[in-house]
This record gives C-alpha cells, sequence and structure tokens, in this order.
C-alpha cells in the first residue's frame, strides 16, 4: 500500500507517509525530529531514539532536512528494538550523503549480544570505495557489497535479505537510486543467528561516521520487489532533488 499523502509539520510531528506501508516497522525521517533535543522518534512504530556522544547536527543539506555525521554522534534505540527484526526477510533503506570519506565507518546496525554485531542480525559499513558493506550471522560471517555507490549527490541505498533464523543459506540483494534488485550475498555460515539488541545508526563496530548527511532510514520485515524499490524511490527522490 502506497500513500502518497501531504506531509505535515506541527512541533515535529509529521502526518502521511510516502513509502509503501506493508510491514513497515521504521521510519526514521529528520522532518518527524523537533528540530532541538536529544530524543528523535520514527513515524512507524514510535520508537524512540536518543542521541549518544556529540549530538549531530540538525541541517539542511542540498535541499534536505537531514542529520551531518560528525564522528562521534549516533542514534540509538535501546527500547523494543525488537519490533524492527532484521534477522528474518528484510529490507534496509538509507538515504545519504557521501562527501568523500577514507576509513570504512559503520553507518547502520543492531548492536550483538552474544557475539558481535555483524555475527548477528546486521550491520552496515561504508566503505571507502565508497560503497556499503554489510554482515549477519555467526561462524564464518556472511558478507555482502553494493559495488560502487554515489558521492556528492543524495541517494537511495538498499539492501535486502532472506531469513537467517534457520540452517538455511541466507540471501541478499541491493538497490541504488531505485534500480532492480542485484545479487549480492556471500553465505558462509549454517548456524542460525541470534536475534540482536539496540538499533545504531550512525556507528557501530567499525566506528562512527564522520563525514557526510544522513536524510532517512527504513526498515521492512519482508524483502520489497522491484516494482516497490521504484516506487519508493519515486515518492521520496523529490525531497533530495534526484
Amino acid at each position: 500500500m502506497l500513500i502518497q499523502g501531504v506531509t505535515l509539520r506541527n512541533a515535529g510531528y509529521v502526518t502521511g507517509s510516502d513509502v509503501n506501508t506493508s510491514q513497515l516497522t521504521l521510519n526514521l525521517d529528520p522532518l518527524r525530529y523537533p528540530g532541538s533535543g536529544s530524543v528523535w522518534t520514527d513515524l512507524s512504530q514510535n520508537l524512540i531514539f536518543n542521541s549518544t556522544g556529540t549530538q549531530m547536527p540538525y541541517t539542511t543539506f542540498s535541499g534536505a532536512p537531514c542529520f551531518q555525521f560528525n564522528g562521534s554522534g549516533t542514534w540509538v534505540c535501546s527500547t523494543n528494538y525488537n519490533l524492527v527484526p532484521l534477522g528474518g526477510d528484510c529490507t534496509v533503506i538509507l538515504w545519504l550523503y557521501d562527501v568523500g570519506h577514507a576509513v570504512r565507518k559503520t553507518v547502520f546496525q543492531k548492536n550483538g549480544t552474544s557475539y558481535a554485531s555483524y555475527e548477528q542480525e546486521i550491520a552496515m559499513t561504508w566503505e571507502p570505495l565508497p560503497s556499503m558493506s554489510w554482515y549477519s550471522r555467526y561462524n564464518q560471517y556472511d558478507y555482502a557489497n553494493t559495488g560502487t555507490t554515489p558521492t556528492n549527490s543524495w541517494f537511495m541505498l538498499a539492501i535486502k535479505m532472506s531469513s537467517g533464523l534457520t540452517s538455511s543459506a541466507r540471501t541478499g540483494y541491493y538497490s541504488i537510486n531505485g534500480a532492480p534488485w542485484t545479487a549480492n550475498y556471500n553465505s558462509r555460515s549454517s548456524t542460525a543467528l541470534v536475534t540482536s539488541a539496540d538499533i545504531v545508526v550512525g556507528g557501530g563496530y567499525a566506528g562512527t561516521v564522520a563525514s557526510g548527511y544522513l536524510g532517512r532510514v527504513i526498515c521492512y520485515s519482508r524483502m520489497l520487489d522491484d516494482t516497490e524499490i521504484l516506487n519508493n524511490f519515486n515518492s521520496t527522490r523529490g525531497r533530495y532533488g534526484i
């Protein structure tokens, strides 16, 4: 279901949605942020993200409301993180602006409990190629890579994975700017994953992102198809000028 609604802002609260809402579990949008303070609330389930470290500046960059990565600040959801399950079938979408970076840093993960984050549900790391790598499952963890991602422009990066909750091989795909899904996933583990804890945006096991901008974080508890990811891109791209 795609709702093309009018977005209204009143004291930081947004009504309506511009993305597919079927099994939408996280819709972390800067338009929901009130402009100051250390709390950012998601639009999908009212999950609370708290600022840690030196807070990322809230700004408008290249026409879009966003947060500026600063090498210290992250947003962390420590309550009801289980409502964003990324161990089963899932999709993660990030709107990002890369100004160029020389060191790999983790941009999104769910914290590990028994093992490292990249050995449980998910960890996504911005590589200096530039590209995005992501990891999952314990015992010779699975890994994947998007190939080259854009620089000096906003772009929508999406990944999706099949379930890792059994011994069956997990599959994975990526899409940039709504393009059809491209398969890229190295399944090396036959160990059913252990579910993760806190959701972290802007940092993780490989450190905190030091440069660039974060536009939005969207998650689903299912794998979107080609038509759905293109629709999500087309319904959100106007904000980012592409």
